[in-house]
C-alpha cells in the first residue's frame, strides 16, 4: 500500500466511527494501485487524498441538531411500578397472625389506614400498603420473641 491508499483508510475509519449510523460518510476509496515496477514514475495523483476537515463538522452539526429534534418529539414514558401481587387471602393471613398477637396491634394499623377490616380495603395499592405495615409488625414481633427467647437462655 502506498501513503495515499493508507491515508485514505484512515480517512475512512475516522469517518466512519463519528458517524451515527456507522456508515462512512464519503465514497469508497479508489482501487489499490497495480504493484509498480522498481523504475522511477511520477507520484500519485493528489485526488486520492482524504477530503477537508469541513464537510464532516457541517456533516456533525446536522447529526446533533438531527439528534436533538428526535429527543423532543418523543419524551420518555413514564416509570410505572409493578402491579401488586398482594391476595385478600394473604392480606387476611397477615392480619390474623399479628391480631393472635395483640388484637390492639392489629386494629392499630388497620386505624392507620382508614379501615376497619380488611373487607373495606380495596384498591390494589392500599392493600399492599396494609400488608407491608402488618409484615413489618410481624418483623418486630418475631425480633422481640427472639430477644426474650435468648435471655431465657442466660
Amino acid at each position: 500500500m502506498n501513503r495515499a491508499n493508507i491515508a485514505a483508510a484512515l480517512q475512512m475509519l475516522a469517518d466512519a466511527i463519528m458517524d451515527d449510523d456507522g456508515t462512512a460518510a464519503h465514497e469508497a476509496p479508489p482501487a489499490p494501485a497495480v504493484k509498480q515496477s522498481k523504475a522511477p514514475t511520477a507520484k500519485p495523483p493528489k485526488a486520492a487524498a482524504p477530503p477537508a476537515a469541513p464537510p464532516v463538522a457541517a456533516q456533525t452539526a446536522e447529526d446533533e441538531e438531527s439528534e436533538e429534534s428526535e429527543e423532543l418529539a418523543t419524551p420518555p414514558p413514564p416509570a410505572t411500578p409493578p402491579p401488586p401481587t398482594i391476595t385478600k387471602a394473604q392480606l387476611n393471613a397477615a392480619v390474623l397472625k399479628v391480631a393472635a398477637k395483640s388484637r390492639d396491634a392489629a386494629e392499630a394499623i388497620l386505624a392507620r389506614f382508614g379501615a376497619k377490616n380488611t373487607v373495606t380495603i380495596t384498591e390494589p395499592n392500599q392493600m399492599q400498603a396494609v400488608y407491608d405495615a402488618f409484615e413489618e409488625e410481624i418483623a418486630k414481633m418475631d425480633a422481640a420473641a427472639v430477644q426474650v427467647a435468648q435471655a431465657s437462655l442466660v
